[in-house]
């Protein structure tokens, strides 16, 4: 059963623990506005790294989540990351999901963090916008 006007996305009516517990922490990044890599997800649901990219993958099918490819220079010397984050219809279904399936987490997601977590990458137009403003000024 689903609460509200939101009906359940095709292949999500068999739902496992992995999955609500990766959907908790989007739902709370995106509460919060944060981007998170694949790996910080993985870390933060406690769950495997192939579970976490099969879930990600299926909630990009569905068009509930978007993606970007982090932007690095040559040199780095490290992959690049992918980073995720629930768009508002994701936000909603997740939301949907966990209060059928969850409630309780859903009660937690509204109280204060217990400690700060790692702050968010910045998005590409606040990335331009601090070089812009480390460069020589604002236009």
């Amino acid at each position: 059963m689903f609460i509200g006007t939101i009906r359940p996305v095709d292949g999500f009516e068999r739902v496992t623990g992995q999955q609500l517990a990766l959907y908790a922490v989007l739902l709370e990044a995106f509460r919060h506005g944060e981007e998170l890599h694949g790996y910080e997800l993985k870390q933060r649901a406690k769950i495997t790294g192939p579970s976490t990219y099969r879930i990600l993958d299926r909630l990009q099918d569905h068009h509930l989540v978007n993606s970007r490819w982090e932007e690095l220079p040559p040199d780095e010397g490290r992959p690049r990351r992918r980073y995720y984050m629930l768009n508002p219809a994701g936000a909603a279904s997740v939301r949907a999901i966990l209060a059928d399936r969850r409630p309780q987490v859903l009660a937690e997601l509204g109280k204060p963090r217990r400690k700060p977590s790692r702050a968010a990458r910045p998005s590409l137009g606040g990335l331009i916008q601090a070089i812009t403003n480390t460069a020589g000024g604002t236009r």
